[in-house]
């Protein structure tokens, strides 16, 4: 045979199993990771997320837009390898509100808890960035819903910029968690939102009391006014499930070196 013909055999082939090796990918990444080259999103757009973990080389984020995380998962995994993110914008995993009382029982839905977050972003130009991962509110009604649970955020980045991270804060004479993109004051700022959502607990207490109860030490015992067991028995039973609610917990981590993707850990 041809020792040109038998070299150009040898090459074929090895180029092949060089591309095999480059293509592979490992059983346990083929469905959990989407790996995407690019994402964009536009002025104001929202764009809804449907896998659990999602690797990009590009994020892109213009100013306003938001990525969003359905109610229904129970964490989510953010891998990029270069980050521009504009003003006001945000990556949400809020729990779904619950729906206002359900007749004949008069019962509010209870809120959902929300996604859990891991972030790894390597940031080259940020302006205003929320990640909120506040729990759902509770429905409305005679005996009112609980609230859902706050997801926990563990935000790993690494930027030449000096960021600001900060946890938002409730104002003390606001009831609901409504949330607001408040502008910018100039520095690049991460505002993390991980508690529990609201809930009508003023009117959903009154179903714990017992018959009459002392407010105070001096003052006069008040009857407590039921007009249906059922509400109490109710209550009793979401106050178990509203104790083990709560806020969730947040972990930064500021990388002294770019991020890769063998750094991030699929939780």
């Amino acid at each position: 045979m041809d020792i040109k013909l038998i070299t150009a055999i040898i090459t074929f082939i090895t180029c092949g199993l060089a591309n095999t090796y480059a293509q592979y990918i490992p059983k346990s990444y083929r469905k959990s990771n989407t790996k995407l080259h690019t994402i964009k999103i536009k002025k104001g757009d929202e764009v809804l997320v449907k896998r659990s973990s999602l690797f990009c080389d590009t994020l892109i984020m213009e100013d306003e837009s938001t990525l969003k995380i359905p109610y229904q998962a129970k964490s989510f995994t953010l891998y990029a390898k270069y980050c521009k993110i504009g003003k006001q914008c945000m990556i949400s995993s809020r729990g779904k509100d619950g729906k206002k009382q359900q007749l004949p029982t008069n019962l509010g839905e209870p809120g959902s808890n929300a996604a859990h977050i891991n972030l790894y972003l390597n940031i080259q130009e940020l302006g205003y960035l929320t990640v909120d991962a506040t729990g759902g509110n509770g429905g409305s009604g005679r005996l009112p819903g609980i609230y859902g649970a706050g997801g926990h955020v563990n935000l790993h980045y690494y930027s030449p910029l000096i960021l600001k991270v900060k946890k938002h804060r409730r104002p003390t004479r606001s009831f609901r968690d409504n949330t607001v993109r408040k502008p910018p004051k100039g520095q690049p700022t991460i505002t993390i939102k991980n508690k529990v959502g609201w809930m009508n607990s003023r009117r959903f207490d009154t179903y714990l009391r017992p018959p009459s109860y002392t407010p105070s030490h001096n003052g006069p015992i008040l009857p407590v006014i039921r007009t249906d067991p059922m509400l109490t028995n109710s209550a009793r039973v979401a106050e178990q499930k509203r104790r083990q609610r709560k806020d969730g917990n947040l972990k930064i981590n500021r990388q002294a070196a770019f991020i890769s993707p063998a750094d991030v850990k699929i939780q």
